[in-house]
């Protein structure tokens, strides 16, 4: 099964779309935790080596950061959700009148 050019095309537009939200949200973390999460999640490093990289105490607080890292982003991620369904909502609601 051959994938034609315009279905590669779309699809490359959407993982570039997906990751430039991404990189948003993380965008919204503190500097530190911004740091973690790249750490574990793209370079992954151990939580003790970004203890050593962040200096921290050990590997607790590594792990203690990057676990409020990926509440905040969770967070941001269904403030968006909400946003963006009010969003259509209001369209809705402007088409109907």
């Amino acid at each position: 099964v051959e994938i034609s050019p315009e279905l590669s095309l779309i699809n490359n537009q959407l993982s570039e779309a997906r990751a430039k939200r991404v990189e948003a949200i993380i965008n919204t973390l503190s500097k530190r935790q911004r740091q973690a999460v790249i750490y574990y999640y793209y370079e992954g490093f151990t939580y003790k080596e970004i203890a050593q990289l962040l200096a921290l105490k050990n590997a607790k607080s590594a792990r203690k950061l990057l676990y409020r890292a990926l509440t905040s982003l969770r967070k941001q991620l269904k403030r968006r959700k909400h946003a963006k369904e009010k969003f259509i909502f209001l369209l809705m609601s402007l088409f109907l009148i």
